[in-house]
């Protein structure tokens, strides 16, 4: 796995060193769209993702009457960026705030097992 291929598989701090970009760049794009499906009521729902699609129409033209509110969303995410997602200190850390670590806890007994099975260890 990638993490082995780095030799840090079974170093967190050198594990959370490689993962940290992706980990950030992760929780930015989850952030950002749950804040652009709120209130969707199809936000839940798989499906189709054709430009012409009667949802996408509508969720376009919600922006667009909605842009000080997206806006506002927007400087919420950077404030997260911020506070929460650079001082991270680990990657537990990073699962918790993705709200994954209690599936991968329930999958694999530590976090660190987690890093190792991505180590292909």
């Amino acid at each position: 796995g990638v993490l082995g291929m780095l030799g840090c598989a079974e170093d967190p701090e050198a594990a959370l060193a490689a993962l940290r970009p992706s980990l950030i760049f992760l929780c930015l794009v989850d952030q950002m769209h749950a804040a652009l499906k709120e209130g969707s009521s199809e936000a839940a729902e798989t499906i189709p993702h054709r430009k012409t699609e009667e949802w996408v129409v509508q969720l376009k033209d919600l922006l667009k009457t909605k842009q000080p509110a997206v806006l506002e969303k927007a400087k919420e995410i950077l404030s997260t960026l911020d506070d929460e997602l650079y001082p991270a200190e680990s990657v537990q850390e990073y699962l918790e705030l993705l709200g994954v670590l209690g599936d991968v806890l329930k999958e694999y007994q530590t976090v660190e097992q987690f890093l190792l099975s991505l180590g292909g260890a």
